[in-house]
């Protein structure tokens, strides 16, 4: 069986989680990575990405800002929900 097309509610509430994510990332880039480790901040983006089905971006330290931003918008076009 396919998967149903979601109702525009569900779109809604998807491309808000998708948002808030972004922004849980933004603001967690301000944490040394001390606290952004104390707090768990790479856990609560992984939980994030597993309900939204997206790869974790946030959790690889070898990405510049940049580089980082520009996995995302990868990523972002490859989000369908």
């Amino acid at each position: 069986m396919g998967q149903q097309p979601m109702t525009e509610r569900e779109k809604k509430l998807y491309e808000a989680l998708k948002e808030a994510r972004m922004m849980v990332a933004e603001w967690g880039e301000y944490a040394s990575p001390y606290f952004q480790q104390k707090w768990g901040l790479a856990d609560d983006l992984a939980k994030l990405d597993a309900v939204l089905g997206i790869p974790g971006i946030e959790q690889r330290t070898d990405l510049g800002r940049e580089e980082a931003d520009a996995e995302r918008r990868f990523a972002d076009q490859k989000i369908t929900p």
